[in-house]
């Protein structure tokens, strides 16, 4: 959105989040997730205070990512979840530096990071710790009652599974993942025409293609936001 906003007056922006939910490691999680927060911290602190090259390799990545919680806000929940990170990132760091050829098959790795992860979000959100555990502990069912109740009837309607099943194909990368000219044309939507109007390496019905989705798209969106009530985006809080 921020990209897209930006282009209408004429800013390009670098790409801040790249497929995130499909990383295998939490490292790989930090590359691909808010690329420009990780990579001004990697450059003007992690770098500053000796990267990967001192001694101190362990400790410079935990202040890096206790830094990263405060950046969001001095509060508890925001620095534990920082260090949260970090201990994952310096655990990551010292398998690797001991058994190099290890690694996690591939669906182990991903339900690794994401478990990671989403306990991470549960510290981000509630900044009081005892209510945090409180809320992990119901996750696993450790509080001896179900913690919300869950009904498919009740969530899974033909408009939730509508978005649903639209949000899991758009987060597909799927010209990565297929293979020869249908991989190719799916790249090429994202080709935009230049300022005489001509397209990118002729890919002009691609581009036809994009803007007829885009529309469509637009139109679906503002559908959904007149029927839908304000909740405001966390990070605009940062």
């Amino acid at each position: 959105m921020a990209i897209g906003l930006g282009r209408i007056f004429g800013f390009k922006f670098m790409e801040n989040f790249n497929y995130p939910y499909i990383s295998r490691s939490v490292r790989e999680f930090w590359r691909r997730w808010h690329i420009s927060l990780s990579t001004w911290f990697r450059d003007y602190l992690y770098i500053p205070l000796g990267g990967s090259r001192s001694g101190n390799v362990y400790v410079n990545l935990l202040i890096v990512f206790i830094a990263t919680g405060i950046w969001h806000g001095a509060a508890w929940g925001f620095v534990i979840w920082g260090l949260w990170h970090g201990l994952f990132m310096i655990v990551e760091r010292v398998i690797k530096k001991r058994r190099p050829e290890f690694k996690l098959p591939g669906a182990v790795g991903w339900l690794y990071t994401m478990l990671v992860v989403v306990l991470g979000w549960v510290l981000f959100k509630l900044e009081e710790l005892p209510l945090a555990l409180s809320y992990i502990g119901a996750m696993f069912g450790m509080d001896g009652e179900s913690f919300v109740g869950f009904s498919p009837r009740f969530y899974l309607d033909n408009r939730m599974i509508f978005i649903l099943t639209v949000a899991i194909l758009a987060a597909i990368p799927w010209a990565q993942i297929l293979p020869g000219r249908a991989g190719s044309f799916i790249a090429s939507l994202s080709v935009l025409p230049d300022r005489e109007g001509t397209c990118v390496e002729g890919e002009r019905k691609a581009v036809i293609i994009k803007r007829a989705l885009l529309i469509c798209l637009l139109m679906i969106s503002f559908m959904f936001v007149v029927n839908s009530t304000y909740n405001p985006f966390i990070y605009f809080r940062f």
